[in-house]
């Protein structure tokens, strides 16, 4: 099982040799470019019923399912995974990848159809579609973590004076 947020922390922490950091991206650039929202999955491969695991999964709710196939945390897209991710990519090097998932966090973060709001808790990985609650503010933190490490602003952002250890 893939973990999105779980492996961006393990690159940004310089857990384990580099050339297991370069695999570890480069798998998920392939999920990357083969998700219609461009976006990181939470999880990979998503459970189907049927599979192993499925049992487990299909009872961990509190108000309403929603770990379907590609939604949720059964492989969907959460712009605040993805943001970890664009860090990872861009503290190994990978600007340009990074660039480009920051552009698609943007523009799912805008996307309004569902509720006529916008910053949505996750997305469908197959479709694309938000889901969730509207208004996340961790979505929104997404964007802002990124754009603060590629312009340098990263110490001010966390509370640091740039120069300071």
């Amino acid at each position: 099982m893939f973990d999105a947020f779980g492996n961006a922390l393990a690159v940004l922490l310089g857990a384990g040799p580099a050339a297991r950091s370069s695999a570890v991206l480069d798998h998920g650039q392939d999920l990357l470019d083969s998700s219609v929202t461009g976006m990181i999955p939470a999880f990979w491969p998503p459970i189907h019923p049927g599979d192993p695991g499925w049992d487990e999964l299909k009872v961990q709710y509190r108000d309403i399912f929603s770990n379907h196939p590609y939604r949720y945390h059964n492989g969907g897209v959460w712009p605040m995974v993805s943001g970890w991710w664009a860090l990872a990519l861009l503290a190994r090097g990978r600007r340009k990848a990074c660039l480009d998932l920051l552009t698609s966090i943007h523009r799912f973060n805008d996307r309004t159809e569902v509720s006529g709001k916008g910053f949505h808790e996750y997305g469908d990985w197959a479709t694309g579609q938000p889901g969730g609650t509207p208004w996340c503010s961790w979505s929104a933190a997404a964007v802002v973590l990124v754009e603060a490490a590629l312009t340098g602003r990263w110490l001010e952002f966390v509370g640091g004076k740039p120069g300071r250890e």
